[in-house]
């Protein structure tokens, strides 16, 4: 935090687990103390006035949607000024812990875990969602797609695996060089660590992602069959080669930073690796039922990457539902296409992880361009339920949490 006039660093913050702000200035100590004791949420300023009398600040809980206030410096006191989504503010959500597992090469890693009321007495299924990036992190705080697997029955964990950023130098450049390696191995650790503390039930453990966090979805299912019953890929590359050689032009400047942390497939080193590590040339290991949506316009990972890995599961007899929207690009924004893939992606899970679901009505939601191949079959042990209001909510604003996994 920096003063708007003078620039000096007023307070920093610090958020390997949740926010921890140290203050420099001690005339602002009162004021960070008092605001940290309003809610169980973690908090930033956003704006102030001229004579720095009056602060906006922003609120952010596990448990509820952000929330701004009017903090009166002077009085000492807070006015609530709006919810960022006054329509989930009636519903009870569940709490988001972080955690601490150590990888099988003994390294430290972050994650946050979710369970859902009365989950903590016995084994769940589990989501191990990944986040994209490729170099990005999850945070502590309000997420509604979480919120969205949790209501539905499912135990979630996010794992800051290596490469993850906001962990210092050591921490991101860990995963240089190492994707379907040691960062597939931090997220494999991650589930067993679930498993062996009793938290998810070994035989439905899902893994889904989104981009990168796609990527590794489809690495596990190609890498650690066994380890997964199913899997969900949105907007991911399948094969590293075709990902580096099809960078849009606005990414063209960063292409050595990728090739650096990456691979480089004119490195004959790091094509091997590269070969290894791209779940395409291995699918006929690919065993577990996937989920496969695409945007027809993505412009930093193509149709290509999803229909070349869909063409290869369907020739080596496996299954895979694969959903593309024509006029979506690296993510879905149009709320029917959203809807929609929620939908399907909510049923999916239910069928292989045995949690609820929202029947939809009809082929595709009203307005919906999905377009949608199944290649051959599919269980069905999940349980239909009459939506109510809170996960009405989630489930429209679910894929914009999903997005920052696109990154």
């Amino acid at each position: 935090m920096v003063h708007p006039i003078t620039h000096r660093i007023e307070a920093v913050a610090f958020e390997p687990e949740r926010r921890r702000w140290q203050v420099i200035d001690p005339a602002l100590a009162e004021d960070f103390d008092a605001i940290g004791k309003i809610a169980d949420g973690d908090f930033s300023i956003g704006s102030r006035d001229g004579d720095d009398d009056n602060w906006i600040v922003a609120v952010n809980g596990d448990r509820m949607p952000p929330r701004f206030l009017l903090w009166d410096r002077r009085k000492r006191a807070a006015s609530m000024l709006f919810s960022a989504q006054p329509g989930l503010d009636a519903f009870q959500f569940w709490a988001t812990t972080p955690v601490r597992y150590t990888s099988c090469d003994g390294m430290e890693l972050n994650a946050y875990l979710t369970i859902p009321a009365g989950g903590a007495a016995h084994a769940l299924p589990m989501v191990l969602l990944v986040h994209g990036g490729p170099w990005a992190r999850d945070y502590w705080g309000f997420n509604a797609f979480v919120q969205f697997l949790a209501n539905r029955g499912y135990a979630v964990i996010q794992p800051n695996y290596r490469r993850s950023s906001g962990y210092g130098k050591k921490y991101l450049h860990a995963g240089d060089l190492q994707w379907g390696l040691a960062m597939q191995d931090d997220l494999t650790d991650a589930v067993k660590w679930a498993i062996g503390e009793g938290i998810a039930d070994s035989e439905r453990v899902a893994i889904v992602g989104g981009s990168c966090g796609g990527y590794a979805a489809l690495a596990g299912a190609t890498f650690t069959p066994d380890l997964y019953c199913c899997g969900v890929d949105l907007v991911s590359p399948s094969s590293l080669f075709t990902l580096l050689g099809s960078f849009p032009p606005y990414w063209l400047p960063a292409i050595g930073l990728f090739k650096s942390r990456m691979g480089d497939p004119d490195n004959p080193k790091h094509k091997e690796m590269l070969t290894k590590a791209s779940p395409l040339f291995s699918a006929d290991r690919i065993r577990i039922p996937m989920l496969i949506a695409q945007g027809a316009n993505d412009p930093r990972v193509t149709q290509k990457e999803s229909e070349q890995i869909v063409a290869a599961i369907e020739k080596n007899q496996g299954t895979v539902t694969y959903v593309l929207y024509p006029d979506e690009g690296h993510g879905f924004v149009r709320p029917p296409n959203s809807l929609d893939f929620a939908a399907r992606m909510e049923k999916f899970l239910a069928e292989h992880l045995g949690g609820r679901y929202e029947p939809m009505e009809g082929e595709r939601i009203e307005g919906s361009t999905a377009v949608v191949k199944v290649i051959g079959a599919r269980a069905t042990v999940g349980k239909e339920v009459h939506s109510h209001a809170s996960a009405c909510l989630l489930k429209l604003t679910c894929l914009s949490s999903l997005a920052s996994l696109n990154a």
